[in-house]
């Protein structure tokens, strides 16, 4: 169903680096598209929601909405990354629209002000605003939830990928006013990092990038997360 795929996102990590991944660790053969920001104001009304990610199956069927495309993605692959339990699947899903919660909180500091001012507020809200409030909520709840640097249960799950993407990329220097250690305060949330991050296919994915000149702009903080 999902062999020959395109995903189609633009040449940064952001919320497409979920889907990228649960390709690459579900050893699904794909074309990555990466769309040029100069381009994309052609391309957006062509959208099914007018945003991307987009992942377009063999047969030109699209599906649309990162979570959705990730739901379709791990419930495919072997093993799966989405839980066939209904408990363990709502938690995963739980924890996926709470990271997005935590995204669009970190977009939103600062909103309205410039230079020193928006930086100064960001940091702020990174430190002890609603950003660091729910980054202690998400960190709690994988402590209670998941285990052996896992976001829930003990297994890979895409809950997994989409904290690995979208912490490391809020700390990649992407948002101004966001420091590199802004998840250092959060032993949890860093082990599940890691524990994506240190996957043999995925070092291999992001050292083949790296060797061939194709990484993106900010995929260092996924690398660096291994450590």
């Amino acid at each position: 169903m999902l062999s020959g795929s395109k995903v189609h996102y633009f040449n940064i990590p952001g919320r497409g680096e979920a889907v990228r991944l649960a390709m690459v660790i579900g050893g699904v053969p794909f074309t990555d598209h990466r769309i040029e920001f100069k381009d994309w104001a052609s391309l957006k009304r062509g959208q099914p929601w007018l945003t991307v990610p987009v992942l377009e199956l063999p047969g030109g069927e699209r599906v649309a909405q990162t979570h959705a495309i990730l739901r379709l993605i791990g419930s495919q692959t072997s093993p799966r990354l989405y839980p066939e339990d209904a408990l363990a699947a709502a938690r995963v899903d739980e924890l996926m629209d709470a990271v997005n919660d935590i995204q669009v909180a970190v977009n939103g500091a600062g909103s309205g002000l410039e230079g020193d001012a928006k930086l100064a507020a960001r940091k702020e809200a990174i430190e002890a605003g609603v950003p660091s409030l729910l980054l202690a909520n998400l960190d709690g709840y994988i402590a209670k939830h998941g285990s052996g640097g896992h976001a829930v249960g003990s297994g890979l799950t895409i809950a997994d990928l989409k904290i690995f993407t979208s912490c490391t990329f809020i700390a990649s220097g992407f948002f101004d006013g966001i420091p590199p250690t802004a998840m250092d305060g959060f032993s949890h949330i860093k082990a599940v990092c890691k524990t994506v991050a240190s996957l043999p296919v995925v070092q291999s994915y992001y050292d083949a990038r790296a060797a061939d000149g194709s990484a993106a702009k900010f995929e260092e903080s996924l690398v660096a997360a291994r450590k």
